[in-house]
């Protein structure tokens, strides 16, 4: 669930950026946080199993 969360975060970023409201630059570093933050659910969620 958290998972797809983080999903829809990038597509809100992917949003702002393209109406204007963020820079690409400040767009990447959301993604690049948001990359992680799926990296780490996956790893909890592999650690649980």
């Amino acid at each position: 669930m958290a998972q797809g969360s983080a999903t829809e975060c990038a597509a809100a970023v992917d949003l702002l950026r393209v109406n204007g409201h963020i820079t690409t630059a400040d767009a990447a570093q959301a993604k690049h946080k948001l990359t992680r933050v799926v990296q780490m659910l996956v790893g909890l969620r592999r650690a649980r199993s």
